[in-house]
């Protein structure tokens, strides 16, 4: 008997390093990556779907194909300076905010509304009569919101694909549906919540940027919005009373310009939420692992990520032009 339980404990000892899981097993494993996944701890979740890949096989529950997508969430910290001079690291998540996440490393930095316009004189130009900065980077980005009148203006809310404002943001009056009683007419990738199209960006005559502002303009995809984080320097400001991030280039070249991004709160059924706090930016990407959901960019003090949410709230929308 005591031989028995020896070649038992060896065997759980090894059973990682020989075959594969029984399907519970890997069914645990599974759910404990997509768990730090949903957290936005991509570097565990992409340690644990690795191991499903090894252990239950490179095709059980797409395990390899959300590796690769824990890979793409990965990314190095930005440093800011602060007005003393000194430099702090602020950290980029997309798709959901980590454990640990802080919201006390972003620097402050107070700026006049007319300090501001003066820093973009020349550089700012206009395509369509709206006019734009170049960062260098892939788009070129408006310097203000959909709606509004001055950078720091919060212009108006739209839910995704509308282009106009409503009085109510909610589920029920949504013009593509998705709620428990209506499936999805537009934009599905899941059979379980509609019709699929495989329709993963918003078509320009449901653009809000296009519609409104003409010529090329339109909503930033979920990859733009990343490759502004990620080479850029973001600085929490406030311009004329309006908190938010004065965002500039980091590309050779272009060191001298900026844009500013208000921090506008989002509309929720009737009620106008968490303005001058935090801020809520469509892209015009479609989150393709539930439908109901778009993505957009979440900007608060020291904390700036792409996440999803449900497509009938109201949100800011920053244009951009190829």
């Amino acid at each position: 008997m005591k031989n028995f339980f020896r070649y038992i404990c060896l065997v759980l000892a090894l059973l990682p390093f020989v075959g594969l899981f029984a399907d519970g097993e890997c069914d645990v494993a599974w759910n404990e990556a997509k768990s730090y996944y949903d957290d936005g701890n991509y570097k565990d979740a992409k340690k644990m779907f690795d191991y499903v890949v090894k252990h239950c096989g490179v095709g059980y529950r797409d395990a390899a194909k959300w590796s690769k997508i824990c890979q793409s969430k990965l990314t190095p910290s930005l440093s800011v300076k602060t007005t003393d001079g000194n430099e702090q690291k602020i950290t980029i998540y997309q798709e959901g905010k980590p454990r640990n996440a802080s919201n006390n490393a972003s620097a402050t930095n107070k700026k006049s509304n007319n300090e501001y316009k003066n820093s973009l004189n020349d550089v700012q130009k206009t395509i369509a009569n709206h006019e734009y900065v170049d960062l260098g980077l892939s788009v070129k980005w408006a310097t203000m919101n959909v709606g509004a009148t001055s950078p720091e203006g919060y212009g108006d809310y739209f839910a995704w694909g509308k282009n106009v404002p409503k009085s109510d943001y909610s589920l029920s009056n949504y013009r593509w549906g998705g709620d428990s009683n209506s499936a999805i007419k537009k934009y599905c990738t899941d059979s379980n919540y509609g019709i699929i199209d495989n329709k993963t960006e918003l078509d320009t005559f449901d653009d809000v940027a296009r519609i409104r502002w003409g010529g090329n303009w339109r909503m930033p995809t979920d990859a733009e919005w990343q490759e502004l984080l990620e080479h850029c320097t973001w600085i929490w400001t406030s311009v004329n009373g309006k908190n938010g991030y004065m965002v500039t280039s980091r590309k050779k070249g272009y060191t001298n310009n900026s844009i500013f991004l208000p921090v506008a709160g989002k509309r929720c059924d009737t009620q106008l939420k968490y303005d001058n706090t935090v801020g809520y930016y469509w892209s015009r990407s479609l989150y393709q692992f539930n439908p109901r959901c778009a993505l957009y960019a979440y900007l608060s003090t020291g904390t700036m990520h792409t996440t999803y949410f449900y497509r009938y709230e109201g949100l800011s929308v920053r244009p951009v032009c190829p």
